[in-house]
C-alpha cells in the first residue's frame, strides 16, 4: 500500500487525532505532513501545540521557531511561542511574542 503524497491528508489526519487528545498520534501525522512538505507552517504551529500539550516545550519552541521562519506573518506562531517561552520561564520573551502577535493581527 503506498502512502498518501498530500501533506494535507496528514495534517488533517494529525488534527482529528488532537481533537481526541491523541497527541502522539498526531506528532506522528504531523511529522508525515512536514516529510512531505517541510514548510507547512499550520503543521508545524500544530505540532508545536501537540509537543507542549506533551510537556516538549523545547520541540515545541522549535517547531514555533521554524514556522516564523517559513511564514513571518503568522500571527498565531507568536501567540503559541510566546506561551511556550511562558512555560519554559521566560517572561520576557513572551511579552515581545506577544506584542508581535498583536501587532500582526
Amino acid at each position: 500500500m503506498r502512502l498518501p503524497r498530500d501533506a494535507t491528508v496528514f495534517f488533517n489526519r494529525a488534527l482529528a487525532y488532537a481533537s481526541m487528545d491523541r497527541h502522539v498520534q498526531a506528532i506522528k501525522s504531523y511529522d508525515q505532513a512536514l516529510a512531505i512538505r517541510p514548510d507547512y507552517a499550520a503543521a508545524l504551529v500544530n505540532r508545536a501545540i501537540a509537543y507542549a500539550t506533551s510537556g516538549r516545550y523545547n520541540e515545541a519552541l522549535q517547531d514555533c521557531n521554524q514556522a516564523i521562519r517559513v511564514q513571518p506573518s503568522l500571527a498565531v506562531a507568536y501567540k503559541n511561542r510566546a506561551e511556550i517561552k511562558r512555560q519554559l520561564g521566560d517572561a520576557a520573551g513572551a511579552s515581545i511574542d506577544d506584542a508581535q502577535a498583536r501587532r500582526l493581527q
